[in-house]
């Protein structure tokens, strides 16, 4: 992490805890290391050569440019990331330039936890957080329609066909399917072996 963690807040209370959890690390529950380095940061006051507004210009580069190029998004226990103004801005942008895309969850309860959490409330980037206000209002910005992203993002993410749910939970069973025919391949190998001996 370059240079700092940014202006503590001094209220509201939730605001200080979640500025206070953002800045460890959720295993070991270390301060994150500041990077010593003395190359020039531009952040959002510099809004030319900041390197922080440019995500989507960098998407679309990468796309066109690294054939393999995908997304994957590793969503945390309490699915703090679909809060994340830059995280749910990349991947409806993502999407929208057809780079594949995966989730990456705990487990298969993962998924059904995920779809109670969220119910019957869908994800509004206008609602999600972002560290600096002036981060949340380019995203906002950049938006032509922001009801139309917010039913597309809730598509793309819990839909019944074809979301990131689904494709998360298909490659699962998928996986748990191979790995029960190899134990039972195992198995009946080992049975035959036994007989022989």
């Amino acid at each position: 992490i370059c240079s700092g963690f940014g202006a503590e807040p001094t209220s509201p209370v939730e605001a200080r805890a979640r500025y206070e959890a953002n800045r460890r690390d959720s295993v070991l529950g270390e301060i994150y290391p500041l990077c010593p380095c003395q190359t020039a940061k531009h952040l959002n006051s510099d809004t030319q050569l900041c390197e922080l507004n440019k995500f989507d210009s960098m998407m679309e580069y990468l796309a066109a440019v690294v054939p393999e190029f995908r997304q994957v998004v590793v969503v945390d226990e309490d699915f703090n990331v679909f809060s994340r103004a830059w995280v749910v801005s990349e991947l409806a942008v993502a999407h929208r330039l057809k780079i594949p895309q995966k989730l990456k969850m705990r487990s298969a309860s993962s998924v059904d936890r995920c779809r109670r959490h969220h119910g019957k409330r869908e994800i509004k980037i206008e609602e999600c957080q972002a560290s600096w206000p002036a981060d949340k209002a380019d995203i906002l910005a950049k938006i032509e329609n922001i009801p139309e992203f917010n039913r597309t993002l809730n598509r793309l993410i819990f839909g019944e066909q074809d979301s990131l749910l689904v494709r998360f939970s298909t490659e699962l069973a998928k996986k748990q399917r191979t790995r029960l025919a190899t134990a039972i391949a195992i198995g009946v190998a080992g049975t035959a072996l036994e007989s022989v001996i």
